[in-house]
């Protein structure tokens, strides 16, 4: 919703959340996230640039690839239980990308 905004497109948070879920739907029943794709082509449906509804997912999914890494890191950093399983020249890059 904030990233559409920010692209200058108005959608009633009912549109988003209608797509939304329904692309949650569809990601159970096939493979490779296509309801995310799904989505895309709803808000082009609605008015939305097929540039923006894709970047808009391209987006998404970066920062929950980020969040991911993160909360990883994190865990590698705190959890004494993983270090000697992984040594630090595994999570030292990845600290420093976050950094970055």
């Amino acid at each position: 919703m904030v990233l559409l905004r920010a692209l200058d497109h108005q959608l009633p948070f009912s549109e988003i959340y209608r797509t939304t879920v329904f692309a949650a739907g569809v990601n159970c029943l096939t493979p490779f996230q296509a309801g995310e794709l799904l989505r895309a082509e709803m808000w082009h449906a609605r008015g939305i640039t097929r540039h923006s509804g894709y970047g808009v997912v391209v987006i998404e999914r970066v920062l929950d690839l980020a969040t991911i890494i993160l909360l990883a890191q994190l865990a590698l950093v705190f959890d004494s239980s993983l270090r000697p399983a992984l040594p630090i020249h595994y999570v030292l890059p990845g600290l420093l990308v976050l950094a970055g």
